[in-house]
């Protein structure tokens, strides 16, 4: 048989698109929004409670025979990885994980609201109506302007009430965007090819099963009060997250909306209509079945139900509407469509209702579900309920918000598997989400800290952030030499020096002079006292004396006075003292004499008297004009003292860098930082540190393995609270003890439940990964970390892995060779990873041992 086509425009119900309002072909007006709703997993129960809150005194604020028609886009989309973005480098291991990204199917999300005035009481009419089927002229009835202006008033107060919350933004869609002449910003050219960037509208098959633009559709929907549940919630438990108590929300409609990982379309449309008027319908009709319930249970139940609901509606005082909703999903593959069907039934069922998989209405109910066109639902789609049960049906969180690429970001995984581009550190300050750019790491054994972190200063460097790192274990050589950084590595027979006392007070502003004498006086504090001892108010001031005179003094000398530890401590002893005597400093305020003694392991032929005489020639010296500089901490761990010194004597060489360049955005990472906090002297220099950072381009980032190693009050004051970003890995093995993780850090519970919920709902089609928590100042998101096979030979610290791409280097001569050879196999027994291509270069990296630039190793 053959079968009758029509052209589009024959029955497109459509009728005009005119200063941003939707005219249809019945007569009826719409005005068009986009809505922006907040990031997934980043709600509390609470949130949502408003939400649904603000969402149902909206639908119980309009006025009737008004249709509010919430449209949420989820189409899959495939990355596109910038392979050619960046230039030829040593590594190019963003280049490796734009292909490791490269054709990901990740689902996107966009929602669209339509606010329609239909011309005629759409309860008048059946679906079966639809201009699809019985097409009709355009209404003789002329557009009052006051009528025109009502609806864009209505919509108005709408858009003010959502947005008053905060929670929700909304846009009015331009007539470009509306524009139904084939554009591709055009709506209704998704709606009716269902792809995004297709130009060319193909058939739309109505007989047997929808087709549309050869694509087989499946409606699945509900809009008979028998298909909802007895009672109805607005939220959800979102159970692939949960662990132990601790649990992850969504709004109900999140089991047919973001959970759904394929193309689909959900509808939620709701009619306003005049609630008394419904109340004494139902009343009459009670009234009528009073009289038969005796003879039939089924009239009874029935006539309890209609009591009830009308006690309800009296009592409460609840606005009476009527609710549809359906899922439009697709797929050129029938199996896969039928397969897709299931799982929207299983979403719907999920939520408590009993779905009606559409059939022979399937294509009534698509053309219903254009854009302006909702007053064709139909009453025998819409199920009369009260707006707080409808308004609990939507589906009300979208993606993370991230951008594909950031100049500032770090290439992370948000939960959907979308590859984004995270700004971690400058962008949240401008923001206003923090009020400083220092960050705690905090990540048990095993959790991937330190893979993380290489991943991090890994952007950072590429987006010319200067860093100095103090490191313990060799986690970041490979990072190191790759990137043409500098390595040192301590040795205790041949230490390197530091001179925190040399700096150019000619080049320098006199807040920046002021500021480095303070330095000077921190570190002397912290290197006098010993762990626990209190430090008197009239001791930092002694010191401070002490200081401006001794630069007072190579002043006046004409600068034939090198600045450094033993010309400050000949000064002190030969000049400061004898004048003390004569102003009879009294001992209670400073004891000279004591500091003198304490002091002189740094002088000369003390023990320690290397460490702060570095000449003005000195490596160490140089390295403040280099972008990234290792100290490994590895040969002297064991040394508490040396340690600690050591660590002060760096982050002092950090503050002179942060104040040397004020434009350059400077970061100081401490790795293992657990192994010093336990040490008041150390803490009370940290905290003047991320202090310092704060007030100038910087960061302070404290690495530290274990939640416990942070519960000092003096490392709470001097890390924690001067930490606005937290950045957490998997703690799961503290379920049982997430009260004491959210007491040290401070957490929200809506934080400590997601940071629960970390690792627990992996993607296995997308391998092996590990997520981690990122937190500015509560508010937290959940990533994926996961990279290139470059990146991850970098960045690895398992034993075996690190083994058998140390010994390809030393054959190869360098990483950047030792690690290409690994990841095409040319490795140890038992490594079989293949592929990508990383090209090395001959100079891969510097080392600086033993106080000296060995110029044969590869930058």
């Amino acid at each position: 048989m053959a079968t009758k086509k029509r052209k589009i425009e024959e029955v497109f119900p459509i009728m005009a698109i005119e200063n941003g309002l939707i005219i249809s072909k019945n007569g009826d007006l719409t005005v068009p929004f986009e809505l922006t709703m907040p990031e997934i997993f980043t709600l509390s129960s609470s949130d949502y409670d408003r939400m649904h809150q603000v969402f149902s005194s909206a639908l119980r604020g309009f006025e009737e025979n008004m249709i509010i028609h919430k449209q949420d886009w989820y189409l899959v989309e495939k990355y596109k990885g910038e392979i050619n973005k960046y230039p030829e480098s040593p590594t190019l291991l963003s280049k490796g994980d734009e292909r490791n990204f490269h054709n990901r199917e990740y689902v996107t999300h966009r929602c669209f609201l339509f606010i329609t005035r239909p011309l005629e009481q759409i309860l008048k009419k059946k679906s079966s109506h639809s201009f699809l089927l019985s097409p009709r002229l355009v209404p003789n009835q002329l557009l009052d302007p006051t009528y025109v202006h009502r609806i864009k008033e209505v919509a108005s107060q709408f858009a003010y009430n959502l947005e008053s919350s905060k929670l929700f933004n909304l846009r009015r869609l331009t007539d470009e965007e509306l524009d139904y002449q084939l554009t591709e910003k055009s709506l209704y050219q998704k709606y009716f090819t269902l792809a995004p960037s297709e130009m060319a509208i193909s058939d739309i098959d109505l007989v047997g099963e929808l087709k549309v633009n050869g694509q087989y559709c499946s409606v699945c929907s509900i809009g008979e009060l028998e298909e909802f549940p007895s009672s109805i919630s607005n939220y959800t438990t979102l159970e692939k997250y949960r662990l132990g108590n601790h649990t992850i929300w969504g709004s109900l409609g999140y089991q047919v909306g973001m959970s759904l990982p394929f193309n689909h379309i959900y509808n939620q449309i709701f009619y306003i209509d005049n609630s008394q008027k419904i109340i004494k319908k139902l009343e009459a009709e009670a009234n009528r079945m009073n009289s038969f319930s005796i003879n039939s249970r089924q009239n009874e139940k029935n006539l309890e139900f209609k009591l009830s609901f009308i006690q309800k509606a009296v009592e409460s005082n609840e606005r009476v509407i009527r609710v549809h909703a359906n899922v439009l999903t697709w797929s050129g593959s029938h199996e896969k469509m039928l397969k897709q069907r299931s799982e929207v039934t299983a979403g719907f069922t999920q939520m408590g209702f009993t779905p009606r998989n559409a059939v022979h209405d399937a294509a009534v109910l698509y053309w219903s579900c254009i854009p302006g066109n909702a007053g064709e639902i139909g009453k025998d789609n819409l199920a009369m309920c009260f707006s707080s049960e409808a308004a609990c049906i939507l589906a009300l969180e979208s993606n993370y918000t991230d951008k594909p690429y950031n100049k500032n970001g770090v290439k992370l995984v948000d939960r959907m598997g979308r590859p984004v581009s995270v700004d971690i550190f400058l962008e949240p300050k401008e923001l206003g989400l923090i009020d400083n750019r220092n960050a705690l790491v905090v990540g048990p054994s095993g959790s991937g800290k330190s893979f993380l972190v290489n991943l991090l200063l890994y952007h950072l460097l590429e987006q010319s952030t200067d860093i100095i790192m103090v490191d313990t274990g060799n986690s970041y050589k490979r990072l190191c030499y790759q990137l043409g950084g500098v390595y040192v590595n301590f040795d205790k027979d041949n230490p390197l020096s530091f001179n925190p006392f040399y700096f150019d007070t000619k080049t320098m502003k006199l807040e920046d002079i002021v500021e480095s004498k303070q330095n000077i006086v921190s570190l002397l504090l912290a290197l006098w006292k010993q762990e626990d001892e209190p430090v008197s108010k009239s001791e930092e001031v002694g010191l401070e004396n002490i200081i401006n005179a001794f630069y007072e003094h190579i002043e006046n000398a004409n600068s034939t006075i090198f600045p450094c530890f033993d010309s400050f401590f000949d000064f002190f002893r030969e000049v400061f003292i004898p004048q003390a005597k004569s102003f009879e400093i009294r001992e209670k305020d400073i004891d000279l004499l004591n500091f003198e003694f304490v002091m002189r392991r740094f002088y000369k032929d003390g023990y320690l008297g290397y460490l702060l005489n570095a000449g003005p020639d000195n490596q160490i010296n140089k390295l403040l004009g280099e972008r990234f500089v290792v100290f490994e901490m590895d040969n002297i761990k064991d040394n508490p003292t040396l340690h600690t010194v050591t660590t002060i004597a760096i982050m002092n060489l950090y503050v002179r860098k942060l104040m040397r360049d004020k434009s350059v955005f400077s970061m100081l990472v401490i790795e293992e930082a657990w192994r010093l906090v336990a040490d008041p002297r150390f803490a009370k220099f940290l905290k003047w540190v991320a202090k310092t950072a704060r007030k100038h381009f910087g960061s302070l980032v404290s690495v530290t393995q274990e939640p416990s190693d942070l519960t000092s009050p003096l490392v709470q004051e001097a890390i924690i609270k001067n930490s606005d970003i937290q950045i957490l890995l998997d703690f799961s093995k503290y379920k049982k003890q997430s009260d004491l993780v959210q007491q040290i850090l401070g957490l929200t519970d809506e934080t400590t439940a997601l940071l629960m919920s970390v690792n627990q709902g992996l993607d296995k089609t997308r391998g092996k990964y590990k997520e981690a928590l990122i937190s500015w100042k509560g508010h937290a998101k959940v990533y994926g970390v996961e990279v290139g096979k470059g990146s991850f030979a970098t960045y690895t610290t398992d034993k075996e892995k690190v083994k058998a791409i140390e010994n390809l280097k030393t054959q190869l001569g360098n990483y950047s060779e030792a690690i290409e050879a690994y990841i095409n196999g040319n490795s140890i027994k038992g490594s079989n990873i293949k592929g990508s291509n990383i090209k090395g270069s001959s100079n891969g990296g510097r080392s600086m041992i033993n106080s000296e630039v060995d110029t044969t190793i590869d930058r």
